[in-house]
């Protein structure tokens, strides 16, 4: 297998790449199975093998996805998480397991006339972001990408899971990693909007808060510097995705007023919507932003391909 794909044993290889803090955490062997083994409703044994498989980026030595790993060398799970629902998350998997197979197999002579036997595939999304999903639980199919109907060659599924405390609570039941990852991003972020706390303040009270419920404790206790700088990390970014929205539903709303009215309105918000799509922004945080509903957005997108 070739070193690009890391065979870490532990977090700390993935602590020099990664500033994200589901990443920071799930980076390990034991989170990572228990994490699959709740969301896929599979059970491993004490001699289950997993391998951390992530793959790395030459250029920046980073990874570039979150979580990848392989169990007793016959399944990949390649798992994202996301704060916004990307739908072009099947076509991002299939660049990332192509290369993942081309790095497993470098030593295979592929023009042999036997089989090459690979591990099979699974792919999985895990959101937590503060749009409303249009269910907790949904698949999405790179067939739908297709610029032509027809038979279909070639289709990848990725399965995308609400994560967010309260939503698919039979994950967070049988993986008490996320539960403790759901409560701590639920306090945190009830004390930036609700009871508008600093973000030190609130990742301070979050971090107390499940200390004292016994969840996450050895991460909150060990590398409560780095949990501090991760999740204030993610935070930010999500918090730069709406200014960006922001800024786009301004800019449309003031040339539609320009040309008047309801007309002019209804052509703000196809223009925002638009720029938004452009910008790579989900369907659901378009919808709440623009004003639009969720089917005029999806016919929009249909007209752009």
């Amino acid at each position: 297998m070739d070193k690009d794909i890391d065979a870490a044993a532990d977090a700390s290889a993935n602590r020099e790449h990664k500033d994200s803090l589901f990443a920071f955490i799930f980076g390990e062997k034991e989170t990572a199975l228990e994490l699959y083994s709740a969301i896929s409703g599979n059970t491993y044994g004490p001699d289950v093998k997993v391998e951390m498989a992530m793959l790395k980026n030459p250029l920046y030595n980073t990874l570039m996805n979150d979580v990848a790993f392989t169990v007793n060398d016959k399944l990949v799970v390649l798992v994202e998480h996301q704060s916004t629902i990307c739908l072009n998350m099947p076509l991002r998997m299939l660049l990332y397991v192509a290369r993942w197979y081309e790095r497993y197999t470098k030593e295979s002579d592929i023009y042999r006339q036997k089989i090459i036997p690979i591990p099979r595939p699974e792919f999985i999304v895990l959101y937590n972001g503060e749009a409303d999903m249009p269910s907790d639980s949904m698949e999405l199919n790179l067939a739908d990408s297709y610029l032509e109907s027809g038979d279909i060659c070639l289709n990848l599924k990725v399965q995308v899971r609400n994560i967010n405390k309260g939503r698919n609570p039979e994950f967070a039941r049988q993986s008490p990693t996320l539960n403790g990852y759901e409560t701590f991003t639920a306090i945190a972020r009830e004390c930036v909007r609700v009871k508008k706390m600093t973000l030190e303040e609130a990742i301070d009270t979050a971090t107390e808060e499940c200390i004292k419920k016994g969840l996450l404790v050895k991460y909150l206790k060990l590398y409560r510097t780095e949990v501090r700088n991760m999740w204030a990390t993610e935070w930010k970014m999500e918090d730069a995705l709406e200014v960006r929205a922001k800024e786009a539903w301004e800019e449309g709303l003031e040339k539609g007023l320009e040309k008047g009215l309801e007309k002019g309105l209804e052509k703000g918000k196809m223009e925002t919507a638009e720029k938004m799509l452009a910008e790579g922004f989900d369907v659901n945080t378009i919808s709440r932003i623009s004003g639009l509903s969720v089917e005029a957005i999806l016919r929009l997108q249909s007209t752009r391909r």
